[in-house]
């Protein structure tokens, strides 16, 4: 099940979780051919579960309708992200260039 609240992803699935090479920063790995963006995570202190980030902003000039960039990803538009199952995600969508452009 995925449910979404407020920019919140939880990806809770009955199934064991996939291995991953790191858990705690953004990187980058190759697979298929596409470059894997992770979510920047950190433990919540006041539930102490682990909250993964992804900070959003639309780069206007990347197409005609711009396309989406996230920080943890450097300057890739429309990055593939890897997120893992189990995991809380969080669309941070801060940024003015946001604006009007929801995901």
């Amino acid at each position: 099940k995925v449910t979404m609240n407020s920019n919140v992803v939880d990806t809770t699935f009955p199934v064991a979780p996939l291995p991953v090479t790191n858990t705690s920063s953004s990187v980058s790995e190759e697979v298929t051919g596409n470059l894997l963006c992770y979510a920047t995570c950190a433990v919540d202190e006041v539930t102490g579960k682990e909250v993964c980030t992804f900070t959003t902003k639309v780069n206007l000039y990347a197409g005609e309708l711009g396309y989406y960039q996230f920080e943890e990803c450097g300057d890739a538009t429309n990055p593939v992200l890897g997120l893992e199952v189990g995991k809380t995600y969080e669309f941070v969508q801060t940024d003015p260039s946001n604006y009007y452009h929801p995901l």
